[in-house]
């Protein structure tokens, strides 16, 4: 091999310790040889020793380790320090068939106008094969043009984005800067669509060179799942970096169409594969972002959401008022049912619709509160220190709270995450006072039924996966976590029984509430269906198995407590987030 390699394969590495040995083999045992292997791995141990296995055995193999930037930044790594005139890039669950990188390096370079190449991709199923899916993919990734075509806007959202079944020139990457969004997804269509649109020509191979895997948790699976979070979000991010690339670079005007079919691409993403919440999410970013676009007639769809705005969107497509005397119901085809009552009068108007959206019903992740009474107060505490009230309209980040008793304390210490959590404390619920200590809290519910003086207070850096309930029920009610816990999900807390239990002869209260709290202490796991009843817990460092009933407390530390009722299992344990 020369010293410099004509072709650099760039592999990302990242758990996928059962595959580098195929993966890895099917470069080095290309029939073209001037390569070099770079390998760029995020771990973990497993897959760095493999990787330094094949660095100790090949001199043209090279490793860069912990990069930790996605695997956009750990592409990027691997081109910064590429020595080849021409890029290939290889998933490490993949391979390439033995002339991949000679039919591919032959197509470039006996022509110099040809600025990319690209072959056929044959897809494999790890598992059961999906004939639908298959299909999909095989229509997908088909390269049904044969030798060199010119590169033109009509190619965007007509053929395949992936950069692991092309070549690339290293030297328009370095002139135009071309770099892979780092931690995010689509990674793949924001590298070609700009490399595309300071192409000339492409040459097509139609013969299927590359192997693709279909495997059920692998980075493309998960983000073509239906259902998806804030990462179908990403799709138009990459469409707005795609606009700004163009503009830089002044290409905007010549690839306008180019632009407009990538987005409306990023568009349908966002819509099909989102969530409701994040359906409605991807609507206001697109709405927002094209808002002062002239686009061509051609682009129905993207002229609608131009034109149209969420609330109209929104009334359109989920919503409808129904009148009953003084109060309006909101329904929504999406499951949701909201009542509230009318400040006078006159008909609801759109801008109060609006304010409705905006702030509290459809917006899951932010702050809802509905102060009934002057004595409530949702205190906010400043990492310096320092109190203030919560400002009315005020949002915080995935906490929803309903207020609606007398005399309630909500104390919110900074900072705090919170995802789809949730407070309602009913009406005659007084005197409650909830504390979050600098809590990162997810799927989390606390309600309040009847009662007094009820009081919950949460440690700092408690992880809550997803408590199912915390209910205080009763008067003298009180639930205490202390710091650094974890809590699986569907953990139910019962400071209360909600109900009386009597014997029918003597009325004598049968479950009258102790006067004990509930305790959790510090650093302690609590295992998914586990359930604390009245006057229970648990004591620092300790460990409650899945599905256990806590009937009592347990007053020694450092215990595994199990069972139904739980009783300690072992003692003298301690544990660690981390898997050793």
């Amino acid at each position: 091999m020369s010293k410099q390699p004509k072709v650099s394969v760039i592999v990302p590495v990242y758990k996928t310790t059962k595959y580098l040995r195929k993966c890895f083999d099917s470069v080095l045992k290309q029939r073209f040889k001037d390569i070099e292997l770079i390998i760029v791995s995020d771990g973990p141990e497993e897959d760095d020793k493999i990787c330094e296995e094949y660095v100790r055995k090949y001199p043209n193999v090279r490793l860069l380790k912990g990069v930790n930037k996605g695997l956009g930044g750990a592409r990027n790594s691997g081109i910064d320090i590429a020595k080849g005139k021409y890029i290939a890039f290889v998933d490490s669950d993949d391979w390439i068939e033995a002339d991949y990188i000679g039919k591919m390096y032959e197509a470039m370079a006996t022509d110099e106008s040809v600025d990319i190449v690209q072959c056929g991709t044959n897809i494999v199923f790890e598992k059961e094969e999906n004939s639908k899916l298959l299909d999909a993919d095989n229509k997908y990734f088909a390269v049904s043009a044969r030798g060199k075509i010119p590169v033109t806007d009509d190619i965007y959202g007509n053929m395949n984005v992936g950069s692991w079944n092309k070549l690339y020139k290293k030297s328009l990457i370095e002139k135009y800067g071309i770099k892979f969004p780092e931690n995010m997804r689509n990674e793949d269509a924001y590298f070609t669509w700009v490399y595309w649109a300071v192409c000339q020509n492409m040459y097509c191979i139609p013969d299927k060179l590359y192997n693709y895997l279909r495997r059920e948790d692998s980075l493309m699976a998960k983000t073509f799942k239906k259902g998806m979070k804030s990462e179908v979000l990403d799709h138009l991010i990459v469409g707005k970096l795609f606009y700004v690339f163009l503009k830089q670079n002044n290409l905007f005007e010549e690839h306008k169409r180019a632009f407009f079919r990538a987005y409306n691409v990023c568009y349908w993403f966002s819509r099909d594969n989102g969530d409701w919440w994040y359906k409605i999410c991807a609507y206001e970013k697109a709405h927002k972002f094209l808002e002062n676009f002239d686009i061509p007639e051609e682009f129905e769809e993207l002229k609608m959401i131009q034109k149209t705005s969420v609330l109209k969107f929104l009334r359109g497509k989920f919503l409808f008022f129904k009148q009953k005397n003084d109060r309006y119901t909101l329904y929504s085809v999406l499951g949701i049912k909201v009542k509230f009552k009318r400040k006078n009068k006159t008909k609801l108007k759109s801008d109060d619709v609006a304010n409705l959206i905006k702030e509290n019903i459809f917006v899951r992740s932010n702050l809802y509160y509905d102060l009934k009474e002057p004595n409530n107060k949702i205190i906010i505490i400043e990492q310096d220190g320092s109190e203030r009230l919560l400002k009315k309209g005020e949002q915080i980040d995935g906490l929803k709270i309903d207020i609606k008793g007398n005399n309630n304390c909500i104390i919110i210490k900074q900072p705090s995450v919170f995802k789809d959590a949730y407070f309602n404390i009913q009406e005659g619920s007084t005197n409650v006072e909830i504390v979050i200590d600098q809590a990162s809290c997810c799927m989390w519910r606390i309600t309040t039924w009847g009662g007094r003086n009820q009081k919950f207070y949460c440690g700092k850096n408690c992880q809550m996966m997803g408590i199912g309930g915390v209910a205080l029920c009763h008067s003298d009610a009180k639930i205490v976590i202390g710091e650094n816990c974890l809590f699986a999900a569907n953990v139910q807390i019962w400071a209360g029984d909600a109900h009386t239990i009597y014997d029918i002869n003597t009325q004598e209260v049968l479950n009258r509430t102790q006067n004990k709290p509930i305790v959790i202490g510090n650093h302690c796991w609590i295992g998914t269906g586990a359930v604390f009843l009245k006057g229970a817990g648990v004591m620092n460092d300790s460990v409650v198995g899945i599905n256990s009933v806590v009937t009592k407390m347990f007053d020694k530390s450092n215990v595994v407590v199990a069972g139904n009722p739980a009783q300690i299992k072992r003692q003298g344990i301690n544990w660690d987030s981390k898997i050793r």
